[in-house]
């Protein structure tokens, strides 16, 4: 069967078509906000009142955001959560902060199932999608040079 090269570019264009399908499932951005008050707020030992804001914003990206009231000031802190934390925190589980004062921002979640490692896991997914496409374009170029003369 004798391939020409608009057959190479027709099959490499369908297999992207065919590796960017579960990449729109992965990357595919529905924003549902949820609000669930918290029964307690741990600061640094002294429980408060605070307000969750849980928002999801795709397949591995769960933010959350707190604030509460202390000595009339307002602190938000937003963080990447995992689902079973996300549905803890609507449930009206209590969340311990570790909070610093001078420097709100350092504020961090402790006691709560973290989930680093989904966002490598679909950027390990993205680079065997590049690396197959690199490769069936070289198996292409190798095609093209075993039919019309071989260099070796």
């Amino acid at each position: 069967m004798y391939m020409t090269l608009s057959h190479i570019v027709d099959s490499i264009v369908e297999i992207m078509l065919f590796l960017s399908l579960p990449l729109s499932f992965i990357f595919r951005h529905r924003a549902r906000r949820q609000q669930a008050r918290v029964t307690a707020i741990r600061v640094k030992g002294i429980r408060t009142r605070g307000i969750i804001n849980a928002r999801y914003t795709g397949r591995f990206h769960w933010y959350l955001a707190f604030s509460y009231a202390d000595q009339g000031r307002e602190y938000m802190r937003r963080q990447s959560i995992s689902r079973t934390a996300y549905d803890k925190i609507r449930e009206g589980a209590a969340v311990d902060v570790a909070y610093i004062p001078e420097n709100p921002q350092e504020a961090v979640l402790v006691d709560i199932d973290m989930w680093p490692f989904a966002r490598s896991l679909a950027m390990i997914f993205i680079l065997l999608s590049i690396a197959f496409i690199i490769s069936v374009i070289g198996g292409g170029f190798l095609l093209l040079m075993l039919q019309f003369g071989r260099p070796w």
